[in-house]
């Protein structure tokens, strides 16, 4: 069944295939009889205007007021997610926007893990920190101790006193001479510490996505749906600053809010989309718009450019998790 170019947020999106081309065509009509400056008080916008059925491919874009998840410092301390506060809030999105499924798709999913090291020293250090606390100045008898209970190789006076030489190196260093512990031990052994260098998971990181649509409307209609989408986009992604902050609203001005988050989802007709990602809920960071694409200047007569370019940067509120593939949204296609 064809998707209602026309419907509104939270109705029925779909509708006789007879009642939608009398729509189609009334709507896709170059005719002056619909509000070309306000964008007619719609909440629901798309490009291009024209009937989509089952099989079409498109992005569907909806905006949300972002909702702050607050501190709840506990115990336990609990600090919702940016998905979890947007559940609620998905049943009622301020605007709808669909536009051509993107020419260039893709999705990149990354982990932070970085080198580190922990010498034998340090690993002592470790275990005899309070005893180090109390009496810094034993510090190398009590290293070397701890050593002798581990390793018979340790009980070798010489290597004991190449040991000793770089703790006093150390002391040295904190004191501000410029000396190397590795360097002392290699000049007296020949040898260096084993520095145990292991990868090890430092952090999740957020993925970017970036998208262009070409904008080329072909109607007086089409081009004023092509102006709202910009402008809405334009509009939702920026801050708010409550007013001037005069007469009885003194403090406005003092914040400012946070813009509008957005879900986006690849769909298929009435049907997500069944191969590509699932996103979670995302800041729109960047808008960009090339009103000449075509690399000249050209309008038509009510000035609308003929040829644009908008690009979209996203970015998603909160990474992804392995727990995550297990919600419903993540059960089609390849998941997040």
């Amino acid at each position: 069944m064809p998707l209602n170019v026309g419907a509104p947020i939270g109705s029925n999106a779909y509708t006789t295939a007879a009642t939608q081309n009398a729509y189609a065509n009334a709507y896709a009509g170059a005719t002056a009889s619909s509000s070309l400056n306000s964008g007619g008080g719609k909440k629901s916008f798309r490009y291009p205007l024209k009937s989509l059925d089952n099989t079409a491919d498109y992005l569907e874009i909806k905006i949300f007021d972002y909702i702050a998840g607050g501190l709840n410092f506990g115990p336990p301390v609990q600090i919702p997610t940016a998905q979890q506060r947007q559940k609620a809030n998905k049943v009622s999105p301020t605007h709808y926007i669909i536009l051509p499924i993107p020419q260039n798709i893709s999705d990149t999913s990354s982990v932070s893990w970085g080198e580190d090291t922990l010498n034998p020293f340090e690993a002592a250090g470790l275990g005899l920190g309070n005893a180090v606390q109390e009496n810094p100045l034993d510090t190398g008898d009590k290293i070397i101790e701890f050593f002798k209970k581990s390793s018979d190789a340790f009980n070798d006076p010489q290597l004991q006193k190449a040991i000793q030489t770089a703790i006093s190196g150390k002391a040295l260093s904190a004191l501000g001479g410029n000396v190397s512990v590795t360097s002392l031990i290699s000049r007296a052994t020949g040898q260096v510490l084993n520095s145990n260098l292991e990868l090890l998971f430092q952090g999740v990181n957020l993925r970017s996505f970036q998208f262009t649509f070409d904008l080329a409307p072909r109607s007086r209609v089409e081009a004023e749906e092509v102006k709202q989408i910009i402008r809405t986009l334009k509009q939702t992604m920026s801050a708010k600053n409550g007013g001037a902050g005069s007469g009885s609203n003194t403090n406005a001005g003092l914040f400012i809010s946070a813009p509008s988050v957005y879900q986006l989802t690849y769909k298929t007709g009435p049907r997500k989309h069944q191969f590509l990602n699932t996103f979670k809920p995302c800041a729109l960071t960047d808008v960009s718009v090339n009103y000449t694409a075509s690399g000249t200047y050209s309008t038509y007569e009510d000035g609308a450019p003929v040829h644009m370019q908008m690009a979209l940067a996203f970015k998603e509120i909160n990474p992804i998790y392995a727990e995550d593939y297990l919600e419903p949204e993540a059960q089609e296609g390849v998941g997040y």
